[in-house]
Order: structure tokens, then sequence, then C-alpha cells
């Protein structure tokens, strides 16, 4: 247990070295409350539950365009994951992410099975589903009056784009490892103008977390979160505590970008319902933007059992 909990610091070190942001695919704080949304492999997992989050996030509360209104963005996460039989999961999750005159939605559907081991829980999962970028031109306001790319566009346009990803996770009572690949078909945005072109980058993800016991009440858990288009990345950590199983809150660091607070509680004694909220303070380019984000995050857990296939009857006729 040592050994692994020295190795997980050692990996939050690597939020200090200097990076590049990749900003393609929405981000969110509370990252570790959503896993599904990272790895397909989450799917059915834990398999004791069906769970069913929604996450709003504003970014930068109180922008103002020097146009118009409704400049910062905004992002809405809705996911669900149930446990099947025979060490299957089923997800789903719906993103809609608007940024000005640009609307991005994912509508996704997965597939885990699991592995139990002698150590932990093994799970590789497949997503499929559907990737949709749409441009409002009438938001545009170009620079320079009279821009030829835009000459004659109004209206709103849409492209959609099939989309699958891959992804394995290794969790036990206390470590959960998770790597994903998203994106993986190539796909190219330009709604028939080369100058819009822009080109859907696949997303590698890299999330950790490890709980640790400080008191009988109290415990600690540290979380890693890194991604890359293989271009750029970012690297975001963070520290979670928990008290009584019921309450949580934590700090979270994305470097170059902003610091974050973290708070939730279950609502209810059968710990059904969960609430979470996450306020960002944005430390860069604050002439830009506004420098304050909220997201909230509401979660729904049912208990279920899954029953174990019956014994097949065999008669002495058909023996199969």
């Amino acid at each position: 247990m040592k050994k692994t909990f020295y190795l997980y610091c050692l990996l939050l070190l690597c939020c200090c070295v200097d990076m590049s942001q990749a900003q393609q695919s929405p981000q969110f704080t509370q990252y570790i409350l959503n896993p599904l949304f990272y790895n397909p492999a989450v799917a059915g997992m834990p398999a004791d539950r069906l769970q069913i989050a929604l996450t709003h996030r504003s970014q930068w509360v109180g922008y103002e365009n020097s146009f118009d209104d409704g400049g910062a963005p905004t992002t809405q996460l809705l996911t669900a994951s149930m446990p099947l039989p025979a060490g299957f999961g089923a997800g789903l999750h719906v993103v809609n992410d608007q940024l000005g005159p640009v609307q991005n939605m994912e509508i996704q559907l997965s597939a885990a099975k699991r592995f139990n081991m002698s150590a932990g829980t093994l799970s590789v999962g497949v997503r499929g589903g559907a990737y949709m970028q749409k441009i409002n031109y009438n938001l545009y306001r170009p620079k320079d009056g009279g821009d030829p790319i835009l000459i004659g566009l109004q209206g709103q346009e849409a492209q959609w784009s099939p989309d699958v990803s891959l992804g394995v996770a290794w969790q036990t009572s206390r470590l959960f490892l998770s790597l994903s690949a998203t994106h993986l078909v190539p796909f190219d945005l330009n709604f028939g103008i080369d100058a819009l072109k822009n080109t859907l980058s696949r997303n590698v993800y890299l999330l950790a977390s490890y709980k640790y016991p400080l008191t009988y009440r109290w415990e600690w858990e540290p979380m890693l979160l890194a991604r890359t288009d293989l271009n750029t990345y970012s690297v975001e950590g963070g520290m979670m505590f928990y008290f009584d199983e019921r309450y949580w809150g934590g700090v979270s660091y994305r470097q170059g970008d902003a610091v974050g607070l973290l708070l939730g509680t279950f609502l209810t004694s059968d710990k059904q319902w969960s609430v979470g909220y996450a306020f960002d303070y944005t430390l860069s380019s604050v002439q830009a933007k506004s420098a304050t984000s909220h997201e909230f995050t509401v979660r729904y857990a049912l208990p279920i059992r899954l029953q174990a296939r019956p014994p097949k009857q065999y008669t002495p006729r058909f023996y199969f």
C-alpha cells in the first residue's frame, strides 16, 4: 500500500511541469464524480447500483461580449450507468457545450466488461455515438467589415460525425486508474468552407485517484487528470477529504489556468441522492475573461442486485 501511495504522490508532482492547455473537449473540475465522461470502461461500475448524474458548468461568469449577450461558455453533461449480468455494464452520456456562436453536442452509448481478479477489478469498454457541431453565423462579428468568408452566411448550420472511444480501467477498494482514447474516427468539421476547417482531435485521458485513510472518520484522496491530443497536453490535480463517508471537500489546480474549491454531500441517509459544487478562480488572461466559474452536480444512485443465471435443466433426451 505504501508503494502505491508514494507512486501516486509522485504522479501528482507532474502537475508542476509547464504545459499548454488542450481545450477542444469540455473541462470539468468535478471530474472525479463523472469518470464515465472520460472512459467507457467505467460503465457498470460499481457493480451494485444504477447511477444518473447531471452537471451544469457556467464558465467565466459575468463575462460580457463586446456585442450581443451570452458570450461566456456553458456546458451540461448527463451520464447514466448500470451494471448488467455476467460482468457487463452499459452507459450513456449526453453533452451540450456552448461556446459563443459554436455549439458542440455528443450523444454516446458505452458498453463494458468487468473481470474480477484477486487484486481488484479490470474493466474494458467501448463507446459509440455521434458528435455534432453547430454554428450560428448570425452571432459572428468580423473584425473587418465585409469579410469574404462570412459574406452571405446566415442562420445556423450543423455537421454530424460518427464517434468511437475505447478505454480500460482498474479499481481496487482504494485505487482507481483509468486510461482512454476518445474521438477515434477522424473527421473535419468545415461546413464546406476550408477557412472554417476544424479537425475533431483524438484525446487520450489518464485519470487516477487513491483513497488513503487518515483516521476512523476521515479519508484523503489525491486525484489526477491528464489529457493530450498528441500535440498539446494539460494536467490538473487536487485532493479531496471525506468525513464519515458522507461529506467531502477539496481543492484542485489546473496549471496555467485556475484553482478550484470542491464541496459535496449526500442528501439522504441511504446515500441515493448527492450534490456537488465546484468554484474555479481563473489565474491567467483575466483581462480577457471573467475570473470565476461555477459547476453543479446532482447524482442519484439506485442499489440493484443482479440475480445469477439459473442453472440449465438437462433431460436424457435433450442433453445440451
